[in-house]
């Protein structure tokens, strides 16, 4: 969905946590236009999931998480589709920056905005305070727009049929399954290397958990045709700097946009 307007909303957050004071809408619930309902995570169900599109388990959303009103932690929000928000179903908030590393809540907004200058698709975010049970959570968080079907259909109008991946860390979690400092605990980051597995096949499961594909059917989930050839052309056999590697790449990928992406990136120290 393209973002373009803010729509103002009184919202009321019921958490279900055994401990805390529910919170209370002041004068009335005529005055509240939505009720949000939050609830603990569950770890069994995070660490099983994670890999799936839609379960969220990196410990950068949820670090050393106990409760919705103590440790700092992103949030990820549903609404039924009879009572949607802003036409949402679900929206995450997240803290600006990696897990709350921007204080300034503008670095990422900037960037974008930087980036649009030279036409490259980006994530639209939205400015939100939140209340937890009366208590502010951080200073601020960004509703963030979602790699989906809506993405794809924005940017990308005339060509809907492609693959829509996200470049990700594949996270390996230890045996008590609570985040970064725990022993056995990995991060692996993406890059387009030849990962082989028996018989010198590539193996799809090394590039599931750093490449998952967004807005795919379930069927489609092990679909990694396209990435295996962008692997493949990237790992070419022809000399870097050769014009035979230039043509090799170019033939595949669209530089121009490759290097305005990463002089973005750069300048806004990501």
């Amino acid at each position: 969905m393209q973002r373009s307007a803010i729509r103002w909303s009184v919202f009321l957050l019921v958490i279900f946590v055994a401990g805390l004071k529910p919170a209370l809408a002041q004068n009335g619930l005529q005055k509240v236009n939505h009720i949000i309902i939050v609830m603990q995570e569950n770890h069994s169900f995070d660490n099983y999931f994670g890999a799936l599109a839609y379960a969220p388990g990196s410990p950068y959303h949820s670090p050393g998480y106990d409760s919705p009103v103590s440790a700092s932690c992103d949030y990820d929000m549903n609404f039924p589709v009879d009572d949607q928000l802003l036409s949402e179903t679900d929206i995450n908030l997240f803290r600006p920056g990696n897990g709350g590393g921007d204080p300034t809540a503008q670095t990422e907004i900037h960037g974008n905005w930087f980036g649009g200058q030279f036409g490259l698709p980006f994530l639209y975010h939205r400015p939100v305070f939140v209340y937890v049970n009366g208590q502010q959570r951080d200073a601020l968080f960004h509703d963030a727009q979602q790699p989906n079907g809506d993405f794809v259909r924005q940017w990308f109008s005339n060509d809907t049929g492609g693959d829509l991946h996200k470049i990700q860390i594949g996270f390996e979690f230890g045996d008590l399954a609570y985040g970064v400092s725990e022993p056995g605990f990995a991060g692996v980051g993406a890059d387009l290397n030849r990962y082989t597995t028996t018989g010198g096949v590539l193996k799809q499961a090394r590039y599931r958990q750093t490449w998952p594909l967004r807005s795919a059917s379930p069927s489609q989930q092990n679909d990694y045709t396209n990435i295996f050839a962008l692997v493949n052309t990237a790992m070419t056999s022809s000399p870097i700097g050769s014009d035979a590697y230039t043509r090799t790449l170019t033939a595949s990928v669209d530089v121009e946009e490759w290097f305005e992406i990463h002089v973005t990136e750069h300048l806004f120290n990501n």
